[in-house]
């Protein structure tokens, strides 16, 4: 059963950021980062900050990824 929309956006927009595809490690890290992020377990500064170094991206792009943007 593939994921629901949003964790594909989320996805997408994530590998257009790092300009590369995320392995099946960055992936699941994104996935969870975003889950804690929503339930309150994490801010969003350490979300952005995790989410920065897991896949290589800048500190701007992790909070655009966060957003959607």
């Amino acid at each position: 059963m593939p994921p629901p929309p949003a964790v594909d956006e989320v996805i997408d927009g994530a590998e257009q950021a790092a300009g590369k595809t995320l392995n099946g490690a960055q992936t699941q890290s994104l996935i969870t980062v975003m889950s804690q992020l929503s339930s309150g377990v994490l801010t969003e500064g350490q979300a952005i900050n995790i989410i920065a170094t897991a896949i290589g991206v800048t500190k701007e792009e992790a909070r655009a990824i966060i957003e959607g943007d």
